[in-house]
């Protein structure tokens, strides 16, 4: 008999049938070490699933730490093109205003002769000393 229940039933059968206290001594004695290894049974699976449910915590904090990192990161990123946006059309802006005003001007300062010129450190070109922003690249002037 390997099953343990069909044990513990036939062992209680013989000590009900009998008046045997060998028998009925054994009988408790098993009861007892099946109530006490229940327990044990029980508090282990108990720890178990705390066990099991502190991981899945601790998962589930983690994953949530990446994604609220990875929001981040994409809402940085998300800033820093929207600046270089900003930046690149004031650029645009300013370039297309610096050329426009070059082209009116040009042929008045030429004409006065009056003009300083300088050597934008971009492109190289000269670039009246008026202006601020090189006509040909857009490049700030100092």
């Amino acid at each position: 008999m390997n099953d343990p229940s069909a044990l513990g039933k036939a062992l209680e059968e013989r000590a009900r049938s009998t008046q045997n206290d060998e028998t009925k001594a054994l009988y408790e004695r098993m009861m007892s070490q099946m109530d006490a290894s229940s327990d044990k049974v029980a508090a282990a699976h108990e720890k178990s699933a705390d066990r099991t449910e502190r991981m899945f915590s601790q998962g589930m904090q983690a994953m949530s730490g990446q994604q609220q990192g990875a929001v981040d990161v994409e809402r940085s990123a998300a800033d820093r093109m929207e600046r270089m946006s900003d930046r690149a059309m004031d650029q645009m802006g300013n370039v297309a205003a610096t050329r426009a005003r070059s082209g009116q001007g040009e042929s008045v300062a030429t004409q006065a002769g009056a003009g300083k010129v300088q050597i934008c450190s971009k492109c190289k070109q000269k670039v009246d000393s008026a202006e601020n922003f090189c006509p040909n690249c857009g490049n700030k002037m100092y």
